[in-house]
């Protein structure tokens, strides 16, 4: 009985290797690229360390209920450069973060499209649930990270952009 077990084992985990290599060579033949991505960004441990870094401050400074520190933080960008938000922009993510206070977070997902186009998605608990509660109290969030020049800064659409993409 054990030699079956065993031979039953080896056999699944070879035809799981098998089927791995196999879809992963019909993939990168099959599959169109992801229209965002850009092939000549270069990507690096480094960017990926940097990006999560400013983030994790950020929201950190907002954990720690420093909103007017975590708004410092932040950027705006368009036609190639980088200023700080404007106070149009400070009032209504302030406005946000008061009504969506960061309790605690958790960071879901980093995407490096371009230079111009990553986003850092996160989840945030905004309020303590009572125990047996359904309410939900937590908020799906983005930032979206630029490098210019070398340098990354943190910066927030003013829109969602939806990516239907399968394999975002």
């Amino acid at each position: 009985m054990r030699h079956y077990l065993a031979f039953t084992a080896v056999l699944a985990a070879a035809l799981m290797v098998s089927s791995c290599g196999g879809n992963k060579e019909k993939r990168s033949i099959d599959a169109p690229a992801n229209p965002r991505m850009s092939q000549s960004m270069e990507r690096s441990a480094k960017d990926t360390a940097e990006v999560l870094d400013i983030t994790r401050k950020y929201l950190d400074t907002l954990k720690d209920g420093d909103t007017e520190g975590a708004l410092s933080q932040l950027y705006e960008y368009g036609d190639g450069t980088v200023r700080p938000l404007s106070d149009g922009r400070k009032a209504e993510l302030r406005q946000t973060l008061k009504d969506f206070p960061v309790l605690s977070y958790q960071i879901d997902r980093l995407l490096m499209y371009s230079d111009s186009d990553t986003e850092v998605r996160y989840t945030v608990e905004f309020f303590e649930k009572p125990e047996g509660s359904t309410q939900p109290n937590t908020i799906k969030c983005a930032v979206n990270p630029v490098r210019v020049s070398g340098q990354w800064y943190l910066t927030v659409s003013e829109q969602t952009r939806e990516n239907n993409y399968k394999n975002d």
